[in-house]
């Protein structure tokens, strides 16, 4: 079975006892930006996104605008710095992969998106109100300042994401909803909303279904959502980015690249969406020093379908397509010796 959790952040060892890491380490030969550039880089869109995006609410803009401008922004200046900075400039060229991805922005950014978050809102009602009608009172700080209030939403989601997030590695049923997220081989800003719809909802389900039961504001609601959005192109940029302490407070791209590893122990690590603070308190942080992730992707699928609606396809077919990509150990031999390394199965 392909599913295995770790709950140790010791580095994954092959069956030698050698640790993976070390095994298939592959450096980028691009020099990370600075620090301070990085941060300012991260930190500076982050924050005016969500500026621009809360001076748009108080304006009495709709809130579909005040996520879509400052994320196309956002996202410009990604695709920009993926051009002058690249962590694996390979990772910039199309890989037949880019259309597909087009479709997952349309139908699960958008679509899917806003449909789970209008459920859920129609949902979750009774229950913040069962909630306002055993306290007295609602429990969600309504008057709180608009930083507090995000802060905690987002503590509050990450939470729920974690965990919707680690079991749909660890449970089979829900791993054939999320595998489409793991299957691009390369990193880059667009394909952070590769996911199909089941995969999305259970993570949704995580994210804004405790807020919502607890009355959280539809402003305050938006913020996140935006946030989330932005941050998910950080976190799969390619990007060569140096973001230090901050690697213990944000899901940043160099925690997030392992976490899309094809060795299936290192994939099993880093599950946050915007903050790592809960796999730190659960022992699934995974950053080893001084290395760079191997190969992306899938271990034990060979050949993952390119197009959109195959991929839809997935969660009804993940056997056979692991079926055939099970030559993939017997043909190790013929591959360079990182990825038959970093494709080797762990004992179970």
């Amino acid at each position: 079975m392909r599913l295995r959790d770790s709950h140790s952040t010791a580095e994954p060892r092959s069956e030698t006892g050698a640790s993976l890491p070390a095994m298939h380490a592959r450096q980028t030969g691009v020099q990370a930006l600075p620090f301070v550039a990085s941060a300012v880089l991260y930190l500076g869109t982050l924050i005016g996104a969500l500026w621009a995006a809360n001076r748009m609410l108080l304006a009495g803009v709709w809130l579909g605008w005040a996520i879509t401008g400052p994320f196309v922004v956002a996202a410009v200046l990604v695709h920009c710095a993926e051009r002058v900075a690249p962590y694996r400039r390979e990772w910039n060229h199309d890989q037949g992969d880019s259309v597909a991805d087009w479709y997952h922005v349309a139908f699960s950014g958008v679509i899917a998106s806003e449909l789970y978050r209008f459920v859920f809102g129609l949902l979750m009602l009774p229950v913040a109100a069962l909630i306002v009608e055993w306290r007295g009172a609602s429990v969600w700080p309504a008057d709180a300042p608009v930083v507090l209030r995000l802060a905690l939403a987002v503590l509050v989601a990450e939470f729920g994401y974690y965990w919707g997030h680690r079991w749909g590695h660890r449970i089979r049923f829900l791993w054939r909803a999320h595998a489409t997220h793991h299957s691009p081989e390369r990193l880059y800003g667009l394909n952070f909303m590769r996911a199909h719809p089941l995969g999305l909802l259970l993570l949704y389900v995580g994210l804004f279904v405790p807020l919502l039961a607890l009355g959280c504001d539809q402003d305050t609601l938006t913020l996140l959502s935006l946030f989330t959005f932005v941050h998910g192109l950080f976190q799969h940029c390619n990007i060569a980015l140096r973001l230090g302490p901050l690697d213990w407070i944000f899901s940043s791209p160099a925690l997030h690249r392992w976490h899309h590893s094809s060795v299936e122990l290192e994939a099993q690590h880093n599950y946050g969406a915007n903050l790592i603070v809960w796999d730190v308190v659960f022992g699934s942080r995974f950053l080893p020093a001084d290395e760079e992730v191997g190969v992306l992707g899938i271990e034990n699928i060979e050949s993952f379908p390119k197009m959109y609606f195959d991929q839809m396809k997935v969660p009804f077919a993940l056997d056979r397509l692991e079926a055939a990509g099970s030559p993939r150990k017997a043909n190790m031999a013929a591959a360079p010796a990182a990825v038959a390394a970093q494709s080797a199965r762990m004992p179970p």
